[in-house]
């Protein structure tokens, strides 16, 4: 296996173990149910669990794609994969900061950007998740 595709995966088995050991750093008791009456304490909490649950999930959408994935082609994977954590995190920025009016240093930014966050990272496990029955199919 090539250097650069043996580290990308030690990282992302470290990120997804990290990130599901973390559960536990979010306050478990909150009811992320009904987030209209949740205060900045409680929607931080309730987003914190969603970007570790769609951390943990993005992980192993690309595990499983990098698995079926030709050794030959995984480099262009992983490079993809950066790429798109890149943009991922510019355009979360720009809907915070832009679209959404907050200032970096201000309470909103936090919760604003961890929104984009784990609706941009779902987005893309389901993409990787196609690609995973593209490839599958052949």
């Amino acid at each position: 296996m090539p250097p650069i595709v043996a580290q990308a995966l030690l990282a992302l088995t470290f990120l997804s173990a990290s990130a599901f050991a973390a559960g536990t750093k979010y306050d478990q008791s909150v009811d992320c149910s009904h987030r209209d009456n949740l205060n900045n304490y409680e929607l931080n909490q309730c987003q914190g669990r969603a970007i570790e649950k769609a951390d943990v999930e993005l992980g192993t959408a690309y595990k499983a794609l990098m698995d079926r994935t030709l050794e030959a082609k995984r480099p262009l994977l992983v490079a993809a994969e950066r790429a798109w954590i890149a943009w991922r995190d510019r355009e979360c920025d720009l809907t915070a900061e832009v679209v959404d009016g907050y200032d970096k240093s201000g309470t909103g930014y936090g919760l604003s950007w961890g929104i984009c966050r784990a609706n941009l990272t779902t987005e893309r496990t389901k993409q990787l998740r196609a690609y995973l029955r593209e490839v599958q199919a052949r």
